[in-house]
Formats: C-alpha cells, sequence, structure tokens
C-alpha cells in the first residue's frame, strides 16, 4: 500500500508539474503573441515610413528631371541668344562696311560728277 501511496503521489505531482508546465507554456505564447504583435506593428509603422519616402524620393526625382530638362532648355535658349548676338554684331560690322563702302562710292561719284561738271563749266566758259 505504501508503494501505491507513493505511486499516487508521484502521479499527482507529475499532474501538478504537467498543470505547471502548461500554464508557464501559455504563458509564454501569450508573451510571444503578444512581442509578436508588437513587432508587426513596428514593422507595419517602418513599411509604412517606406513607402512615404519611397513617394517623397519619386517625387523629387520629378522635380530634379524637370528642373534637368527647364535647365537644358535655358541653356539652349542661352547658346541661341549667343549665337544671335554673334550674328548681330557681325550683321552691324557688315552693314557698317557696306555703308562706308557706299559712302566711298558716293564720293567717287559726287566727284566724278564735279569733274565733269568742271569740264562742262570749261568747255561752256572756252566757247
Amino acid at each position: 500500500m505504501a508503494n501505491e501511496i507513493d505511486q499516487n503521489q508521484e502521479i499527482a505531482a507529475l499532474k501538478h508539474e504537467n498543470r505547471s508546465l502548461l500554464v508557464e507554456m501559455k504563458e509564454l505564447k501569450a508573451t510571444l503573441n503578444a512581442e509578436s504583435e508588437v513587432k508587426e506593428k513596428t514593422i507595419e509603422k517602418l513599411k509604412q515610413k517606406l513607402e512615404e519616402r519611397d513617394g517623397t524620393i519619386s517625387f523629387y526625382k520629378g522635380v530634379y528631371e524637370a528642373m534637368e530638362r527647364e535647365a537644358s532648355g535655358l541653356k539652349q535658349k542661352l547658346e541661341d541668344v549667343s549665337q544671335w548676338k554673334q550674328k548681330a554684331g557681325l550683321l552691324s560690322t557688315v552693314k557698317h562696311i557696306s555703308e562706308t563702302v557706299q559712302i566711298k562710292e558716293l564720293q567717287s561719284e559726287v566727284s566724278e560728277l564735279k569733274n565733269k561738271l568742271e569740264i562742262k563749266g570749261n568747255e561752256i566758259s572756252e566757247e
């Protein structure tokens, strides 16, 4: 009988230990679940921040590309204006040279006409 009591006590002790282990396992599982939920929420927040940053990066990338296109366009316009200024300068120089040549031609014509007039005047006075 003592043996049977010892076995019953051992069975009771094992059952108690089993219940304690089950309770501890449930507590650990609950703790693990709570920690897991916190980590999942943290991951979701980080994903959200990443998406926001991606959106911000995409926005500023678009702005940068637009500014690059605008800068390229302005650079081309500046080159065009520079070429037009250069052409205008050349045109002004050609115009000045042309005017100078015309003036010399006119002076030459005036001189010829004066000479002809003088010759005619001399012919008339000789008659």
